[in-house]
C-alpha cells in the first residue's frame, strides 16, 4: 500500500487547481479562455443565480455573469470586470452560449442544479420563516 502524501498549507496555495479550456466563438472572429472561478467567485455566482426578480440583480443575468467571471486572457486575469456585463449582455447569444456552456462544465455546474439550488434556497428561507 502506498503512503498517502499529507499536504501542508503551502502545498494547497501553489496548486493551480483551477483548469482553463480555450473556446472557439467564430462570432467573435477567434478563441477565448474559459477558466474554472475561485471559490469564491463560485460563492458569488450562486448567490446571483438564486436571486428573485426584482432584486438588484435579476437571476436572468446570472448565465451572462458567469461568462464575465470565466473569459480570460492566457494568464488567467479576468477580461471582463462586473461592470462590463451589460455590454457582454449585447453580444451574440450564441457566441455567449459556447461560453455558458463550457463555464459550467468546467466549474462542475449544472443548469438544473443550479435551478434546484434556487429553488431550495428560497424554499428554506419559507420554511425557516417562524412569524407568529
Amino acid at each position: 500500500m502506498s503512503e498517502i502524501r499529507v499536504l501542508t498549507r503551502d502545498d494547497i496555495l501553489a496548486a493551480d487547481d483551477r483548469p482553463r479550456q480555450l473556446v472557439e466563438v467564430p462570432e467573435w472572429g477567434g478563441a477565448v479562455w474559459v477558466r474554472a472561478l475561485s471559490g469564491l467567485d463560485r460563492n458569488v455566482i450562486g448567490n446571483y443565480a438564486t436571486r428573485k426578480s426584482g432584486e438588484e440583480t435579476a437571476p436572468l443575468d446570472w448565465p451572462i455573469r458567469l461568462c464575465a467571471m470565466c473569459i480570460t486572457d492566457e494568464l488567467g486575469k479576468r477580461l471582463f470586470q462586473d461592470a462590463d456585463v451589460k455590454r457582454l449582455a449585447e453580444k451574440s447569444p450564441i457566441a455567449l452560449d459556447r461560453v455558458f456552456k463550457v463555464a459550467l462544465e468546467i466549474n462542475g455546474l449544472q443548469m438544473g442544479a443550479v435551478q434546484e439550488a434556487a429553488k431550495n434556497s428560497l424554499s428554506d428561507q419559507s420554511d425557516a420563516s417562524t412569524s407568529a
